[in-house]
């Protein structure tokens, strides 16, 4: 992956999954930005069926992904070089899916247009 971060953590204070999500993106050399959550994120989260924290934001190739939550699936996604949006979307996808949730899980990542 190059330098670029194109990975948005949007955190709160004395989050345990945002806490874990950022030890395994440092674990695993992925680059990423942190920012706290504001109102408007957490608005923009809301509308897009994202209810836990921290809220990842993947951009790239003109598209987003976006989950809530630490998910450990949907990050392994990032490791490839370079991670495409296909691949995060097909794991999450995959993941909700074992999890019972199929295409309606509210938890599975928010494609953008």
């Amino acid at each position: 992956m190059s330098n670029e971060a194109r990975l948005t953590v949007y955190t709160k204070p004395n989050c345990p999954m945002c806490k874990a999500t950022q030890r395994w993106l440092d674990k695993n050399n992925i680059p990423y930005i942190t920012k706290p959550i504001t109102p408007d994120i957490a608005q923009w989260a809301k509308d897009n069926g994202i209810k836990t924290a921290p809220i990842v934001i993947f951009n790239g190739n003109d598209r987003t992904i976006s989950w809530g939550g630490y998910h450990p699936d949907h990050l392994k996604a990032l490791k490839t070089t370079p991670p495409t949006l296909t691949e995060v979307a097909q794991q999450s996808r995959k993941s909700a899916a074992e999890l019972g949730g199929g295409e309606e899980n509210r938890d599975r990542p928010v494609e953008e247009r």
